[in-house]
């Protein structure tokens, strides 16, 4: 379930952006953090999303082989780390999500198919709106098969959401995949425009099936589909690994 895209982008907008601002190509590695407390958590990102007498999933960066990568640990808890890229991607220009992630553990029985499971282990969203929030989502499932696509809608109907399932329980814990869509194309099928103010969050959750789930990000970016389509056939062998 996604808690973010609830938080209306007023919210999230310090100041007004110039539209004529230069738009560049996004990429996030987590090399850039500060500590807070006894973890270190990466720069412009804010947990969101929270739910009143609910634990909030934890969200920090850790270093692995000299590589800084996000890790989100969720025990009966829920929450999603938020980026506003309003007046810094272009999806027009941009449309290409491309992200490196792993789920090194599954809430067990989570299916987003239903209400009462409505768990995942991560899931990465594109969402946009001010009074009535549109979002797009692409999760790590347990139970639900590959492939599936549903719309439903959170926060007395204020949130509606069009997620896919494109990883579960067959994938192997622990093993980095890469992944790429296009959310131009995806977020205008869903909803019949492509937004110009939208914010990208990172979820975890397993407060409905009352277990535990933990995964990591390597990076995210967005990229030409041009640029997309050279990456593609050179990088995703050697990165899966």
């Amino acid at each position: 379930m996604l808690s973010v895209v609830s938080v209306s982008l007023s919210n999230l907008i310090a100041d007004e952006i110039s539209p004529t601002k230069k738009t560049f190509f996004w990429k996030e590695d987590f090399n850039s953090s500060i500590k807070h407390g006894k973890h270190n958590l990466p720069e412009n990102w804010t947990i969101k999303g929270t739910t009143w007498g609910v634990p909030n999933t934890q969200f920090y960066v850790i270093n692995k082989n000299g590589n800084n990568i996000l890790k989100l640990k969720s025990d009966k808890s829920t929450g999603s780390f938020v980026y506003n890229l309003s007046g810094k991607v272009d999806l027009k220009k941009t449309p290409i999500l491309r992200w490196r992630w792993r789920a090194t553990k599954l809430p067990k029985g989570g299916d987003g198919r239903g209400k009462i499971k409505d768990d995942q282990a991560i899931a990465i969203y594109v969402g946009t709106g001010l009074f009535k929030h549109d979002a797009i989502a692409y999760r790590w499932e347990t139970e639900t098969p590959k492939g599936v696509k549903e719309e439903t809608s959170y926060v007395m109907g204020t949130l509606q959401v069009t997620w896919r399932c494109i990883r579960n329980k067959t994938d192997k814990l622990g093993k980095w995949h890469i992944e790429q869509k296009n959310v131009a194309k995806d977020f205008k099928q869903a909803f019949g425009y492509i937004p110009q103010q939208f914010v990208i969050s990172i979820s975890g959750n397993s407060h409905y099936s009352a277990t535990e789930c933990e995964a990591e990000v390597d990076w995210l970016e967005f990229v030409p589909e041009e640029s997309d389509k050279k990456k593609k056939s050179q990088s995703l062998a050697l990165l899966q690994n």
